[in-house]
């Protein structure tokens, strides 16, 4: 039995070094090119295909942590019950960080999918003390996705007219900070204002839309793009206009949709080239 057991803790040992070798392998460029002949496009997206596969493992393992401070419960219910719910607490704390910073956690996934989400979850700003039943005046907007191929990782950037003090003020959106999704940042730098557009005017609802097509336009092209990565609102010869971006297998924003600000599809820009369709 012992020799069995040793074997099977050898022989998990082997394949996890083996698994470990091949993912550093083929994620490699310059060793997936020398041995396996891909290209970069080829193992950037592999490599996109297994962060999948960690977004999966980590809710398998998020699972695995309460059920493990459930059993611990269970057993020692009449004397140390509340050992297993700190363990639960504290290690699905600890998890939860992890998967928030690292963007693998899908939480903060469906928060722009779904229309009432999206209206909900930046309509939540004019709650603030300080700005409710008040006309807010919007400079710039931004939604970001710190994992384009998750759509996770998500945060917002609002900046608008104060209405009692009338400075610029730059709002911060963290959909998983559990005590406060929406904070003031300290950036004092003021920028030159054309033009403005009211909080209560913008089709928060459509934003959903507008990622849901840009996302199949994107799966369509010839070459790899990794996914949407940012969201822009801003006004250009008086009018406003949405911009979605996607992002290369380099990390750059080479492709972007323009939408009018009622959700219309205008045009299309990419580096290499520009297509009108309306």
């Amino acid at each position: 039995m012992k020799k069995m057991s040793k074997f099977l803790i050898l022989l998990i040992i082997i394949i996890s070094i083996f698994f470990l070798l091949t993912i550093f392998i083929v994620t490699n460029i310059n060793l997936s090119n020398a041995l396996l002949g891909w290209s970069e496009y080829q193992a950037v997206e592999f490599r996109d295909k297994l962060i999948y596969f960690l977004s999966l493992g980590w809710w398998f393992i998020l699972f695995i942590i309460i059920i493990f401070g459930f059993i611990i419960s269970v057993k020692n219910f009449k004397k140390r019950w509340f050992i297993g719910i700190l363990i639960i607490i504290i290690s699905t704390g600890i998890w939860y960080l992890i998967g928030v910073s690292t963007s693998i956690s899908t939480i903060d996934q469906n928060i722009f999918r779904k229309k009432m989400s999206s209206y909900s979850a930046m309509t939540s700003l004019l709650k603030k003390k300080d700005l409710r039943q008040k006309d807010i005046q919007l400079i710039s907007y931004s939604l970001h996705f710190r994992n384009p191929v998750l759509q996770t990782g998500v945060y917002a950037v609002s900046r608008i007219i104060n209405p009692v003090t009338e400075l610029q003020d730059e709002y911060w959106y963290y959909p998983t900070n559990p005590f406060l999704k929406w904070s003031k940042t300290s950036n004092n730098i003021t920028l030159p204002v054309d033009e403005t557009i009211s909080y209560n005017k913008i089709p928060w609802d459509l934003i959903p839309k507008m990622l849901s097509e840009s996302k199949q336009r994107v799966n369509k092209l010839p070459v790899y793009y990794r996914g949407i990565s940012i969201l822009i609102l801003s006004e250009s010869g008086g009018r406003w206009h949405w911009t979605l971006s996607a992002e290369d297998i380099r990390g750059h924003n080479t492709y972007s949709d323009i939408y009018s600000l009622e959700g219309k599809y205008i045009e299309t820009n990419t580096a290499a080239s520009t297509s009108n369709s309306k």
